[in-house]
């Protein structure tokens, strides 16, 4: 199957996954306690559905309240100055929050991991590195594959945002799209894109200058596999040319197609790094773990460490795989509760985290929070000791026992 035909289908997908997946974002936030949104309403002197959302979305995992809410209030500023302010009533300033919240949630979560999918352009454009005279085939691969991956999972959810917020224009969508993939703010993110932007065309001007040179002849002829950055046929190196125009211009005048670039172009690139665990009797050293198309977990956050362990679990003998599962989770769940969080919500973190790392079906830490409270019921015994037991088992059986099962049949 051609990559454009993957394409297409890894549009439609992409929308469905945000329908299907944020569609029930306003009902969660309905049930959150007001004491804590009521607080944040009076500091920012914004109505408390705003606040409601924002804090659902804490509760998710996504980002802190306060970020949230900083980021809806963006929006609602921004149609106050076009003109189109959000009806004051109750009812129109939920659904706006609403709608909000859903894109912050994509935007900062999955759109962010599948954006990182960048290993293998990432390996192309390391080649060509440095190089003076770049060859004309891999400067056709890195093209190709920038245009699939921009095409695929950029170019149609920045019309989708569009559509959903009126009057919107490429700049807005850049900065807004920028922001969420450096987690940075919106001035942070002006800067980002104008660098990112001039590197680009650095890039591309090295491309256009080694299709200039070289004698192949097909890059003078129509082709209609590079990408869809212009109507009707065109040459490869005319396609080189009409992108560096694009760029050129101002974000409010370039093509969604150019803003796509740029993003991809802003995208953090993939670090490999090794893990760092020592030598023992039972622990097979392999090599990097590979997550989202990075080599290596981050390393820097407690949940990062279990990521890594939890793969390292079935290299373990049977007699000290439990009691060594249970011991990295522990670990965590300490580590947690130091930074103020509860027994309870430290334990539904990790499940939330560990499941989002590992590509196992959403669960909200609203969700994980309702499943230990399901299992801690009617038991007795320590609080800290029964979760982590929990907890240890989640992984266990999603996690560990997949992977061993996986091995086994491959």
């Amino acid at each position: 199957m051609h990559w454009f035909r993957r394409a297409k289908e890894d549009k439609s997908m992409v929308m469905e996954e945000f329908e299907l997946t944020y569609k029930n974002l306003g009902e969660r936030a309905k049930n959150v306690p007001e004491d804590k949104p009521a607080e944040l309403s009076k500091i920012y002197n914004c109505p408390i559905s705003f606040c409601k959302v924002a804090y659902q979305l804490e509760l998710d995992g996504v980002m802190n309240a306060e970020k949230a809410l900083e980021l809806i209030l963006w929006e609602y500023d921004r149609r106050r100055q076009i003109g189109s302010p959000v009806v004051p009533v109750l009812s129109y300033e939920f659904d706006f929050a609403v709608q909000e919240g859903r894109w912050i949630e994509y935007l900062y979560s999955d759109l962010f991991r599948k954006i990182q999918n960048t290993r293998e352009l990432y390996n192309l454009e390391k080649v060509i590195e440095g190089e003076e005279s770049i060859p004309v085939e891999k400067a056709m691969h890195v093209l190709h594959e920038r245009i699939k991956l921009a095409d695929s999972y950029i170019v149609p959810v920045i019309n989708k945002w569009k559509k959903t917020h009126e009057a919107s224009t490429n700049n807005d969508a850049a900065i807004t799209f920028c922001a969420a993939v450096l987690k940075s703010t919106h001035s942070e993110a002006i800067l980002a894109l104008q660098q990112a932007k001039r590197r680009l065309i650095r890039v591309l001007r090295k491309f256009s200058e080694a299709f200039e040179h070289s004698s192949d002849k097909s890059l003078f002829e129509a082709d209609t596999k590079v990408g869809q950055m212009s109507e009707g046929s065109a040459t490869p190196l005319d396609k080189v040319y009409e992108l560096i125009d694009d760029l050129e211009k101002s974000l409010q005048a370039m093509s969604v197609h150019a803003i796509a670039q740029i993003i991809l172009e802003v995208a953090p690139k993939p670090i490999a790094l090794e893990p760092t665990v020592g030598v023992s009797d039972y622990l097979i050293v392999t090599p990097p773990i590979m997550r989202d198309g990075m080599v290596g977990p981050d390393l820097k956050e407690p949940c990062d460490f279990l990521e890594r362990d939890l793969i390292f679990a079935k290299r373990r003998v049977i007699a000290v795989r439990d009691s060594f599962l249970l011991e990295r989770v522990r670990k965590v769940h300490k580590a947690l509760l130091s930074k103020g969080q509860g027994i309870e919500e430290s334990g539904a973190w990790i499940i939330h985290k560990i499941s989002q790392d590992f590509n196992l079906p959403p669960i909200t830490t609203q969700e994980a929070l309702e499943y230990l409270k399901k299992k801690l019921a009617g038991k007795e015994g320590d609080p800290t000791d029964l979760v982590e037991k929990i907890v240890t088992d989640y992984l266990w059986e999603r996690i560990v026992l997949p992977i061993q099962i996986e091995e086994k049949e491959s």
